[in-house]
Order: C-alpha cells, then sequence, then structure tokens
C-alpha cells in the first residue's frame, strides 16, 4: 500500500535515460515510495539504505506463471555492479512475455528458478543488490527465450490496471 513514483522508465527519451542501453529495457521501469510530501526518504542522506521508504518493503508477482530465473546472494551496496548489474533478480514466464524484476534485498527472494508463481504471490523484498544508486524495484518485459542478464531481447511495454506508466507518474496502491 502506498503511494509510488516512476523514478525512470517509459518509452524512450525523454522519460527513458538509464535503460537505453539494452532493447531488452526499451520499456523498464524504476519505481521507488514517496510520502505525502513527494519525499522517497526520511532523512537527507541518501547514503543510509534504510532511509529509503521503499527499502526493505515487499514485492508480489505482478503475474501468474514460471520462475526461469531466480538469484539471490548479490551484497546490498549502493553504486556501480557491471558483473550482475541485475542483482538479486527474478524472472517469470507469463502471458508469452518474460517480467524481469530486480534489485532485492540480500537473502529475502522466496522463489526458485523452476517454481510456479501466483499473480500477487511475495516475492521478496526491496533492495540496492547490482547495479544501483538508490533502493528502487526494476521491472521490465520482453520477448522470449530467455537470454539471461545481458538479453538483447525486443522489450515489451507494461501496463498496470490499463495504463501504460512513465516518469515522473504517480501510482496509489491500497
Amino acid at each position: 500500500d502506498g503511494v509510488f513514483a516512476v523514478a525512470q522508465g517509459g518509452a524512450g527519451p525523454p522519460q527513458q535515460t538509464t535503460h537505453l542501453g539494452s532493447p531488452a529495457q526499451v520499456y523498464a521501469l524504476d519505481i521507488t515510495s514517496i510520502n505525502a510530501f513527494g519525499l522517497s526518504r526520511s532523512q537527507l542522506s541518501a547514503e543510509d539504505q534504510e532511509s529509503w521508504l521503499i527499502w526493505d518493503e515487499p514485492v508480489y508477482s505482478p503475474c501468474t506463471g514460471d520462475v526461469i530465473w531466480a538469484r539471490d546472494g548479490i551484497e546490498d551496496r549502493l553504486g556501480v555492479d557491471r558483473e550482475t548489474p541485475a542483482g538479486n533478480v527474478i524472472a517469470i514466464h507469463c502471458n508469452g512475455v518474460i517480467i524481469y524484476l530486480a534489485h532485492f534485498r540480500e537473502g529475502t527472494i522466496r522463489v526458485a528458478t523452476g517454481d510456479r508463481v501466483e499473480a500477487a504471490q511475495p516475492l521478496g523484498t526491496i533492495g540496492t543488490s547490482g547495479n544501483t544508486g538508490v533502493p528502487h524495484l526494476h521491472i521490465h518485459a520482453e520477448r522470449p527465450p530467455f537470454a539471461g542478464e545481458f538479453s538483447q531481447n525486443d522489450g515489451v511495454a507494461i501496463t498496470f490496471d490499463g495504463r501504460f506508466l512513465w516518469k515522473p507518474r504517480f501510482i496509489a496502491v491500497d
């Protein structure tokens, strides 16, 4: 529950600036939460991960499908990670596409490769694993086949309740 903001994302520039290096991520979204004042953290310092409102918040499966990749064990930290940019990640094959959810908190992923998940099933919590400067949920969809972390597959636009989101959109969930 809460109010969430699309910090990065949409379809191409100017909404999309950080994900354009991969055709699979052309519609990728980076989502964070905000409070009643429009702030995404409780302190001025961005260095304290726990000051971010979305830190350690639950992530739920956006669809029913099969987990084709789940990785945990990547340390939470802020900064560049070129080897494992998705960090702790889950990829779900559903509705003919692959949905990637990335930057889970280390040790919180509740599913494994090969598991079947239902829509709204808890998957883990938000962290800062991988290539990230702040806690957030990265989500994108791409066409199969599964090609791992550095896919060059075609991206697929994601809608939420029939709405296409892009920066700087806000979503209220209750």
